[in-house]
């Protein structure tokens, strides 16, 4: 197994985690939260993630392993879409200064997906606001 989703679900079904990480059970409440985390993790990869991902890799990697590096336009759009991608997370997510995670006060997978973009972001002095 190599993907991180596919990990941290595959970890939280195996493992007796708190409930609060990834629902498990087949009761409704289950369900639907288990169906937002894996709507944020869906659209995760896909916009945060190729935008903040890329960013990192284009600027800090991919010379060295391709022998080229990225070129500030296209280094640029990835900055664009992890930034509007960043404006979603805060409108439809994290709407209120009063709920700390994603899905509310307890962290889920899709916060450790959403943290570890900010982490890497931290790390190469990115400037959050």
């Amino acid at each position: 197994m190599f993907e991180s989703t596919a990990m941290l679900k595959y970890i939280c079904e195996r493992r007796d985690l708190p409930h609060h990480w990834y629902p498990r059970g087949s009761d409704l409440e289950s369900v639907r939260k288990r169906a937002k985390i894996d709507t944020y993790l869906d659209w995760h990869h896909s916009n945060v993630r190729i935008g903040a991902g890329y960013l990192i890799f284009g600027t800090y990697f991919e010379g060295f392993m391709t022998g080229k590096w990225s070129s500030e336009a296209k280094l640029n759009a990835h900055r664009v879409i992890m930034e509007r991608s960043f404006d979603k997370v805060l409108k439809v997510w994290l709407t209120s200064e009063k709920v700390p995670f994603l899905f509310g006060d307890k962290p889920t997978i899709a916060d450790l997906q959403f943290g570890q973009e900010l982490v890497q972001l931290v790390a190469i002095d990115y400037p959050l606001q």
